[in-house]
């Protein structure tokens, strides 16, 4: 039985971005530290769907869920609009 939380991974990576996601800030520092969207997201207590979409510009994250992130990748509030820019 296939996992529906990966049916939406797939659907979100492939599907909606033929040519693949282009590569986030956010998903670059998340590799840089070895981590699966899975793994950031429990540490972040941010839903491993909603890091997806973040990384692949379906959805902007609000303020919150954005500290929560970089405080888990461990990187400085004030470079916030680096890794979340408008």
């Amino acid at each position: 039985m296939v996992d529906d939380r990966l049916v939406d991974h797939v659907r979100l990576l492939l599907l909606d971005h033929p040519a693949g996601p282009p590569m986030s800030k956010l998903r670059e520092a998340r590799l840089a530290a070895g981590l699966t969207q899975v793994q950031l997201a429990e540490r972040s207590q941010v839903s491993d769907i909603t890091i997806c979409r973040i990384e692949v510009g379906r959805q902007r994250p609000r303020v919150p869920t954005a500290r929560k992130l970089l405080n888990a990748l461990k990187i400085p509030l004030d470079r916030f609009r680096e890794y979340f820019p408008r």
